[in-house]
């Protein structure tokens, strides 16, 4: 069984007031980009969302993989031992986007929108 921390963007106050304010920004620019990653991008985007302090980790999945780990994620566990722990009030489902560190394997991988990809990334 596998530990995974999962890493999602999370807004401020402020940041939010930034991207609904219908103004171009670097930051609107970035969210909604790392919503829209692939394996081709993700290492870009993510890097990009993580310079501009998007990503905190909001909770622990326990799964076999990071496909069980999706399926958790989404409350659909094939398991009874498979749970998602959320830690932040604004803990979401696993989605695109998202970060899930491999505490075993000490990796990070992106949720793409098709598979995952590994990311040469660390996350604090």
């Amino acid at each position: 069984m596998k530990k995974y921390h999962v890493w999602q963007a999370v807004l401020t106050d402020s940041m939010l007031k930034e991207i609904n304010s219908g103004r171009n920004t670097l930051l609107s620019d970035v969210y909604f980009r790392v919503g829209m990653i692939n394996p081709d991008n993700a290492q870009d985007r993510v890097n990009a969302a993580s310079a501009l302090g998007l990503y905190k980790c909001v909770g622990r999945i326990q799964a076999n993989d990071l496909e069980s780990a999706f399926d958790v994620g989404n409350g659909y566990p094939q398991r009874d031992d498979h749970r998602y722990e959320r830690e932040h009030p604004y803990a979401m489902s696993v989605s695109v986007g998202n970060v899930l560190f491999d505490t075993e394997n000490e990796t990070y991988h992106a949720c793409c929108s098709y598979g995952w990809h590994e990311l040469d990334l660390k996350l604090a």
